[in-house]
């Protein structure tokens, strides 16, 4: 049985309709998958702390490609996580993330005050 079906409309004049298996679709991603790994580690090995160091961290993950169970496992693995947080509104965590580093650029602290708005 296929756990997802890849439909294309007139294709060469044809249509085209495929089941795939998860593993294919995971094979298929694996360089991916490494670049996600590879990009998690980067960022620890930059802020020079351990995902172990990071034992209450909370992980927000964004993103269309993040749907995708095995980057979701990538990501726990990589950060040491049993769990990733999907809060975060697309369209805005982009500029709420500029505004922390912006103070952290201009106060040195990184973190929102308690109770602060985003907005």
């Amino acid at each position: 049985m296929a756990d997802a079906v890849l439909e294309v409309d007139n294709l060469l004049d044809m249509d085209v309709r495929e089941p795939l298996k998860r593993s294919a679709i995971e094979k298929l991603w694996e360089p991916i998958l490494e670049r996600v790994q590879g990009t998690v580690a980067r960022v620890f090995e930059t802020a020079a702390i351990a995902p172990a160091d990071c034992c209450d961290l909370k992980v927000e993950i964004i993103g269309g490609s993040v749907r995708v169970p095995a980057v979701q496992e990538r990501i726990k693995a990589a950060v040491g996580v049993t769990d990733l947080s999907r809060t975060l509104d697309g369209s805005t965590s982009i500029a709420t993330g500029a505004a922390i580093y912006g103070n952290l650029l201009t106060t040195g602290c990184g973190a929102l005050q308690a109770g602060a708005s985003t907005y």
